[in-house]
């Protein structure tokens, strides 16, 4: 499985949360996340500027709002 990827931003109370949900969710699990701000690329700001916080694996995505249950489901496949 390739990493997971949480996209977000920074001053972003949403994502904050996101992020919350993400460590509850992966707590005790051997998974590394990428976080990429896609404030660095405007294509990103283009693809998910309205919609972040984003979890991203494997061709699947969480779109906010989710939670650890969900974060975790996706994880396991």
């Amino acid at each position: 499985m390739t990493n997971p990827i949480f996209y977000t931003t920074e001053d972003c109370h949403l994502c904050e949360l996101a992020e919350q949900e993400i460590v509850s969710a992966l707590a005790g699990l051997d998974v590394q996340v990428e976080v990429i701000d896609i404030a660095e690329s405007a294509e990103l700001v283009a693809k998910y500027g309205e919609v972040i916080p984003v979890f991203y694996t494997e061709n699947r995505v969480l779109n906010w709002p989710f939670d650890a249950a969900m974060v975790r489901e996706l994880i396991n496949g």
